[in-house]
């Protein structure tokens, strides 16, 4: 567990770099071998700077420890046992030394590590996908490569390469003994490792010996000044000027060229030139803080529901060891400048970049132009149309500019008054840090809790006996299929483009002007049982309110009881599956009536599919690269957020669609496992209540692969550009795009039932709803008649009916209706007692239906619409909002 999360923060990060860095070298050189040797020559080269400061860490040290231990040679000759180790201890916290420090000289070896580390596990998974590879003379770098004579060469010239560094830096004995014994631990260790990992690491001890030579090189052509150091007694108190040296002059030398390039000295008020600096590190490290952890951790708390389990760890460890990771590199990359005229003006530009960044991330998170939110953010993708991150363009270029200059303006200030600026940043990393470490807690004991329950979840789902849920009578039958978020007018835009589908519905009735009573599954689900007494905007007339999710999921309940007890009492057979909001994991099989939750065909639909649906098992995603994205989405101006969030996603990232086809998968998996599992074994009528998500986002069934999750999808919606604008076309977000195939999927699919049912002599002897609980916002019959703006919000619902023994061609019926007009369809000559008005009979002509538009995930209400006739037109769409609520408080008073 430890060494897990260890990885994950301190090498994973890394080693993702690594491989892009890698992958790019092997794409120019299509050689792998020689990638390899440049990738060493490349991390040497990057960590030429901090090769500088080990050893000049390292000399410091030499320096120091040369004229204590003469020192303590004298003490010897004086003072004995616990006299002389009292005059060591002074001498060395005088001079603030401790023999610890001897490890500075391994400082540069220190700094190759995790990048040999990193390189290892790099270069197994590269290993594991590719097979043997291989280089010149070696045959497999994958495998030692028994050069000599069955004998590993690679080994042997790393450590001679090794000695040579040790014995031409370094004239000092002990010195010498200790990098010989360093070499010799190296060798035994790497001696039976890949060649590839020899590789890299030899021409990394190449690379530290030819550093040692031009060190030698550059001392030989110069003259240094001999300055000796004093060491400081109980007498004298003394500082040591390294810089002075001829020793570290040495090291300085080596570099010289370098610092020449990178960062000439250039002489700043010491206190001004501190202040600056660390400015420039803590807004880096605010930045960096709010990309890699604040955001992600925050929209991870949000809904712990929508991420893998198992993956918890290693995401929450990624994106703090990317946040360490980043803010390094940025940090040394900052630090070339540091002591040249570029030091005030890269703080005062990243400054500007922070004020804008904190402008975006706390306070313009939605189009303001607009005043439109993005949507809910499903499995890290949203939901919202592709307009609202880059409409109107114009319009949101404007809030950018004058962001900026509001940044700019910000940062004047700040540097008027630094010391106090400094503290701001130190505080607002502290604000960060804190409700990063908050949300952590909350997803490490949510997820716990999550974990448990999934487990149980997929016991219980695969423990289910579902041998009566696709059981059907040959005496009589109800059906009633609910398709999750099927948009009603894209049904008759199917039969358009498969004209062959309409036969199978013989005696159906499509309502194709049918308004859902609500916008979320929530709010809309039991009126399709319950009726219109169940909508939104009923319940709000009897509770006098504006409803939340306990009335809504109490009285869900009670419209579930009342329909399966109705029919079980009237002998039928009832199987109900996900009837939610409904909650009925406590309800005991009883009258009849059996309850079912989740996919409990999933098992089986992988089993049969395992070879196509192999790639959503290849990799398990956890979403790092999308937290990122959304990190850096969050702090951007919208310019750049359109260039983020990109027509299907995130930019740079697969694991969202591989995340999404495996959700399509789960879901998808009952419809198209209906004729697997139908039977017509059942002794009494049934009942049959089952909802499926097959049509919920997000979408990726393919038509043309037989409805099987795609990542080369190749989506049905380009037959429908006469149906919708140009402009909204490519507009369309994934979901939106994928939508539209899973309705002809699940169409499909139930087209193929149908057939079954006729085949099997049941059809005449079953009554059939197909309904939705709500549409999506894609209805193009909607956005044609209104300059590409859907009415309301997912308000377009499903609506098909046949009745028993019903014949002959697909009717299409255009008056107003509404989902929850499903529920009389249902009881409409049933002769069932205490049954629901059958409102067909009693049909008023000028009838009107209300949409209750609401806040997703149950946050509130919107908005009320009163709609009449033609649902597609947006002069019958009437807003009562106001006077609803009006009446309300009359009524509470």
């Amino acid at each position: 567990m430890i060494s897990d999360i260890l990885y994950f923060i301190c090498i994973y990060p890394l080693e993702t770099i690594l491989k892009f860095v890698l992958d790019i070298l092997n794409h120019y050189t299509h050689s792998f071998g020689l990638s390899i040797i440049l990738l060493s020559v490349f991390v040497n080269l990057f960590l030429l700077k901090l090769f500088y400061l080990a050893d000049s860490g390292a000399v410091r040290h030499n320096i120091i420890k040369q004229r204590l231990d003469k020192k303590i040679k004298e003490f010897k000759s004086v003072f004995k046992g616990g006299e002389l180790y009292a005059y060591i201890r002074t001498l060395y916290r005088q001079n603030n030394y401790h023999p610890i420090f001897a490890l500075k000289a391994l400082g540069g070896l220190a700094l190759q590590v995790p990048f040999f580390i990193a390189v290892v596990f790099l270069l197994q998974v590269h290993f594991e996908s590719t097979g043997q590879i291989s280089f010149g003379i070696i045959k497999d770098l994958n495998q030692p490569d028994f050069l000599l004579f069955g004998i590993n060469l690679l080994p042997l010239l790393m450590t001679f390469f090794t000695l040579l560094n040790v014995f031409v830096s370094s004239k000092d004995r002990g010195a010498r003994i200790q990098g010989a014994l360093i070499a010799l631990v190296f060798l035994v260790l790497l001696y039976q490792m890949p060649s590839a990992l020899l590789l890299y690491w030899t021409t990394s001890m190449v690379f530290a010996f030819l550093r040692s030579v031009f060190a030698v090189f550059v001392k030989n052509n110069q003259k240094y000044k001999d300055t000796t150091l004093p060491i400081a007694t109980n007498n004298d108190n003394f500082a040591i000027k390294t810089q002075d040296s001829k020793a570290l002059g040495n090291v300085r030398g080596k570099y010289n060229l370098f610092l020449k390039i990178f960062t000439p000295f250039v002489l700043l008020d010491s206190r001004e030139y501190i202040l600056y600096r660390n400015i420039s590190i803590f807004i880096i490290l605010d930045l960096c803080l709010m990309v890699f952890v604040y955001n992600p951790y925050l929209i991870y708390a949000s809904d712990i529901s929508q991420f893998d389990a198992q993956l918890m760890l290693k995401t929450l460890g990624v994106l703090l060891g990317c946040f360490l990771l980043c803010s390094f590199l940025l940090i040394y990359f900052t630090s070339f400048f540091y002591k040249t005229r570029l030091l005030k003006i890269g703080v005062f530009g990243i400054g500007v970049i922070f004020f804008i960044a904190v402008v975006y991330n706390f306070f313009l998170d939605f189009n303001i132009i607009k005043n439109e939110s993005y949507g809910a953010l499903d499995h890290m993708l949203f939901m919202a149309q592709r307009e609202v991150f880059n409409e109107p363009k114009y319009g949101l270029i404007l809030v950018d500019f004058c962001c900026g200059i509001l940044g700019i303006i910000l940062m004047l200030i700040a540097l008027r008054y630094k010391a106090f600026f400094l503290k701001i940043l130190k505080i607002f990393a502290v604000f960060l840090v804190l409700f990063s470490l908050f949300s952590a807690f909350k997803i490490i004991t949510h997820t716990e809790k999550k974990f448990t329950q999934n487990t149980k979840q997929i016991q219980e789902e695969q423990t289910q006996d579902v041998t009566n849920l696709l059981s059907f009578s040959k005496e009589k039958n109800v059906l009633f299929l609910v398709l999750d978020a099927f948009t009603n007018s894209h049904f008759g835009e199917i039969l358009e483009l498969y004209p062959e589908v309409a036969q199978h519905f013989s005696g159906f009735t499509y309502f194709n002007n049918t308004i859902s009573t609500s916008s979320f599954t929530y709010f809309t689900t039991s009126p399709l049982v319950g009726g219109m007494d169940y909508s939104v905007y009923e319940l709000m007339q009897k509770y006098h309110q504006v409803v939340g999710t306990d009335i809504i999921f109490k009285e869900a309940k009670i419209a579930f009881e009342n329909v399966a007890r109705n029919f079980a009492k009237n002998h039928y057979k009832v199987d109900i599956l996900n009837p939610e909001p409904a909650d009925f994991k406590n309800w005991k099989t009883k009258e009849g009536i059996q309850f079912y939750e989740g996919t409990p065909y999933k098992e089986h639909f992988y089993k049969k599919h395992a070879k196509e649906l192999e790639f959503l098992f290849a990799t398990k995603t956890d979403f790092i690269v999308e937290f990122i994205n959304y990190g850096l989405f969050k702090i951007s101006p919208y310019s750049f957020r359109a260039k983020l969030y990109i027509d299907y996603g995130w930019r740079f990232s697969q694991s969202a669609k591989i995340k999404q086809f495996k959700i399509v998968a789960d879901q998808a998996s009952d419809v198209l496992s209906f004729l697997d599992f139908a039977n017509t074994n059942q002794k009494q009528p049934t009942f049959k209540y089952i909802k499926s998500m097959i049509t919920h986002p997000p979408g990726g069934l393919d038509v043309k692969r037989g409805c099987l999750p795609s990542l080369e999808i190749q989506t049905e919606v380009e037959k429908l550009k006469h149906k919708m604008p140009m402009a909204y076309l490519f507009g369309l977000n994934s979901y939106m795009t994928y939508h539209f195939d899973n309705e002809v999927c699940a169409i499909f699919a139930v087209a193929d039932f149908l057939k079954w049912m006729v085949k099997n002599g049941i059809y005449d002897q079953t009554k059939i709803i197909i309904a939705s609980d709500h549409g999506l916002y894609d209805s193009y019959k909607q956005m044609q008649e209104n300059h590409g703006k859907e009415l309301g919000r997912h308000s377009e619902s499903l609506l098909l009916f046949k009745d028993f023994g019903a014949k002959g061609a697909i009717v299409f019926d255009s008056r107003l209706m509404s989902n929850a007009d499903a529920a009389g369809l249902l009881y409409d000559g049933m002769n069932l007692k205490n049954t629901p008005e059958n409102i067909l009979k009693n049909y008023p002509k000028d009838r009107k239906i209300i949409h209750t538009q609401m806040h997703a995930f149950a946050r509130g209400l919107e908005k009320i619409y009163e709609i009449k006739e033609d649902s597609s037109v947006l002069k019958n769409w009437k807003d009562i909002t106001e006077e609803t609520l009006k009446n309300l408080k009359k009524k509470e008073r």
